[in-house]
């Protein structure tokens, strides 16, 4: 159960991690060039119906937040950290319902119980080696 003091500030948290399209926390959230996030489904359903108008066809799209015209065939990437960060939500979001869900770090553990992307590129081996060149860790498919 979250303090008190802590909704407020979750609440502006979590409607910030939220795609302005379908209103609900990104689901693989990817980056347009002007900055904006949205739902990867979200935002194909949205270039796809501008694209299918005359002008859409041969100028591309725009962002849904700014107007800002994008490439016809940009290919948007995944925005790894903000998805972190809204999985990092959902747990607390589940946690703040009455779910025994245990912390990160509380569990008795060597601390190598813990697995995530955050500490797959970049590594130098170990325990957090990663697994392979275009391999996803589990449940992130």
């Amino acid at each position: 159960h979250l303090p008190s003091m802590a909704s407020p500030v979750s609440q502006k948290l979590e409607e910030k991690l939220q795609c302005s399209i379908c209103l609900e926390l990104f689901r693989v959230p990817v980056t347009l060039p002007c900055g904006h996030n949205f739902c990867e489904r979200c935002i194909d359903n949205h270039r796809n119906k501008q694209e299918q108008t005359a002008n859409g066809a041969r100028r591309g799209y725009t962002c849904p937040e700014c107007r800002y015209s994008c490439e016809r065939h940009l290919e948007l990437k995944k925005n790894v950290t903000l998805s972190d960060v809204v999985e990092l939500a959902r747990g607390g979001r589940v946690r703040a319902e009455g779910c025994e869900v245990p912390h990160v770090g509380q569990s008795g553990g060597s601390g190598t119980d813990r697995k995530g992307p955050e500490h797959v590129e970049g590594s130098s081996g170990g325990p957090w080696a990663a697994p392979g060149p275009g391999t996803v860790p589990a449940g992130l498919h």
